[in-house]
């Protein structure tokens, strides 16, 4: 009977040890995916732009945004990804959608399509829009294992007031500098 105890135990302990060592190599992962599924756009909206069809007939880009960034918010993300994509095409240098397209091709785990569309918004990297592209490709430099890079793009957020300089620390932090 205590030899079955003591199996038992050393059992446990095994277990309870595995399960740690597991939860402590994915920690860092899971972060990183809890920050690419929590992204809130409402940082991005235009404030105190309503579109009144009473002023205007024809809605502005803002207004067009404004409305998808409705769809993305109740999480039609496919649909708002295809809107913003055809306002990329009416105006495709507006850093406010490239940086809105790139996060939900991050968010859908497609990351160098993500990348692609995220490095044309580093051009303006004192906007908020720019801080925030900085972000996101420390998110994807992270999932490509390049840490360096990504620790370069975290230095850079942590030292700002943007949107994510607090989660920028935190990661740094768990990164070990």
């Amino acid at each position: 009977m205590k030899k079955t105890i003591g199996i038992v135990s050393v059992l446990v302990a095994v277990i309870l040890c595995s399960g740690f060592a597991y939860w402590s190599s994915t920690q860092l992962t899971n972060k990183i995916y809890a920050h690419t599924q929590r992204v809130d756009f409402s940082f991005y909206a235009h404030r105190g732009a309503i579109f009144n069809p009473r002023m205007s007939p024809i809605p502005t880009i803002e207004d067009k945004i404004e409305e998808l960034d409705e769809l993305a918010y109740d999480k039609m993300y496919r649909k708002a990804l295809a809107g913003y994509q055809g306002l990329l095409e009416e105006d495709p240098s507006n850093i406010e959608l490239l940086l809105r397209v790139g996060i939900l091709y991050l968010r859908e785990g497609d990351l160098n399509t993500a990348q692609d569309y995220l490095y044309q918004v580093l051009g303006d990297e004192e906007s908020i829009y720019g801080m925030d592209a900085k972000w996101f490709l420390a998110l994807i430099q992270l999932q490509h294992k390049q840490n360096e890079k990504a620790k370069e793009y975290l230095r850079f957020v942590a030292g700002t007031r943007g949107n994510y300089y607090r989660q920028a620390g935190e990661l740094l932090a768990d990164l070990k500098i």
